[in-house]
């Protein structure tokens, strides 16, 4: 799409108001619902505004109602972490009696002056996200405020009317390719958390390829069917850092491992410990699910010392137990096993308790088979996601430098 430049200007936000900048309200909220709602801060995310980050208002506030939104206000995060500060959006009335909090900003445009989703489009842009974050200050290394005339002085390109329209139509195609794109993998991810609880409940079972039922399951001890891997490293050569399982955390955590030598990063090797492929790994003071790693194809990775590693016996296959573990029942039986006062601990001792569903060898890989076609799919809409956005920040770039 050309995007003609010619009558394009910079004007700052306080030109295009028609109301004041205001402040939101954050009253004591109840938990069984009134009525009325208000808005948590992670209503205002990277994508724009989730109707569902809400909570009840109390029900006899009067206040509430002089912070009710209407459709055509926008909203924007005044304090929050740096990468958070400054979120905006427009509200399109996605909730009926919604109120807005004390930590967020409030304000209206002249719809003669500004089209309502290209001004949407541009306070998401990276130039706005870089200018409130140059423009926060605050006392706290994890929180930071940015002020009323900091907004009003937001420096905005506006081109002509017309040029505007057409802009936030192009743009608007692209949001929804990408909110379908997020719709149908989330769909996704319900259906497989759904089947996976009929599955390790046993209320689908696979049959053997002559149709007929394989055996019962079992249930087993962890203990029994894994056992601890990984020593210190006590040779001088230098091995690749990679992640487990495409995480970062489990090498020093402030780096993104590439496959690029020990030595080279300037890591003491004697400091770590080595593992091979089809090898698991949790970090014993911060166990839940999803958080356990497995280095399911890499030789001879790094790994901090404290972390707990283990590998599987013959009757147990790796891919069913990657699975089993990101499921709602094996957390259950983690929080059941964890120790420690302040900080809770899963040592290797308690993990071996765990009781996990086992079925027999051939009927793990069918439902390896299963779970991956899913997950397959998952990860073909997460690149389309991926590929989509940046297609977008690229136009955006183009279009607003």
């Amino acid at each position: 799409m050309k995007i003609e430049r010619a009558g394009y200007k910079v004007v700052p936000l306080k030109t295009l108001l028609t109301t004041s900048v205001r402040n939101g309200y954050s009253p004591v909220c109840p938990e069984a619902e009134s009525g009325n709602w208000v808005l948590g801060l992670g209503a205002l995310n990277g994508n724009g505004f989730d109707p569902s980050q809400k909570k009840p208002a109390p029900p006899n506030d009067q206040k509430i109602q002089d912070f009710l939104l209407s459709k055509g206000d926008f909203l924007v995060s005044r304090s929050n972490t740096l990468d958070k500060v400054g979120r905006a959006s427009l509200f399109r009335g996605e909730i009926e009696n919604c109120a807005y909090p004390d930590l967020m900003m409030r304000f209206r445009v002249d719809e003669k002056k500004v089209n309502l989703e290209y001004l949407d489009t541009y306070l998401k842009s990276e130039n706005i996200r870089h200018y409130f974050q140059i423009h926060a200050a605050g006392s706290s290394g994890s929180m930071v405020k940015i002020t009323k005339s900091i907004l009003e002085e937001t420096p905005i390109l506006l081109p002509p009317l017309p040029e505007q329209e057409k802009i936030a139509s192009f743009l608007g195609a692209v949001d929804t390719r990408l909110n379908q794109l997020r719709r149908k993998r989330e769909l996704l991810h319900t259906y497989k958390r759904g089947v996976m609880q009929k599955i390790f409940s046993q209320e689908i079972r696979f049959k053997q390829d002559d149709g007929f039922p394989f055996p019962n399951w079992q249930e087993r001890k962890l203990g029994d069917i894994t056992y601890k891997v990984g020593e210190k490293n006590k040779e001088s050569i230098a091995y690749p850092i990679y992640s487990i399982n495409n995480k970062t955390g489990f090498v020093p955590q402030s780096e993104q491992f590439d496959g690029v030598d020990s030595n080279d990063r300037g890591y003491d090797i004697s400091l770590y410990k080595i593992i091979k492929k089809n090898t698991f790994a949790y970090n014993p003071a911060r166990i839940n699910v999803g958080s356990i790693g497995f280095s399911r194809d890499l030789e001879n990775i790094i790994i901090s010392s404290l972390y707990v590693c283990f590998q599987t016996k013959n009757q147990l296959n790796n891919l069913y137990l990657l699975q089993y573990i990101n499921t709602f029942n094996f957390n259950k039986s983690v929080l059941r096993n964890v120790e420690g006062g302040v900080r809770n601990y899963l040592f290797f001792e308690n993990f071996s308790n765990i009781k996990i569903p086992l079925p027999c060898l051939e009927e793990q890989q069918k439902i390896v088979t299963f779970l991956t076609v899913i997950d397959r799919k998952i990860e073909t809409l997460s690149r389309k996601i991926e590929q989509t956005e940046k297609f977008k920040k690229g136009l955006l770039q183009k279009l607003f430098i």
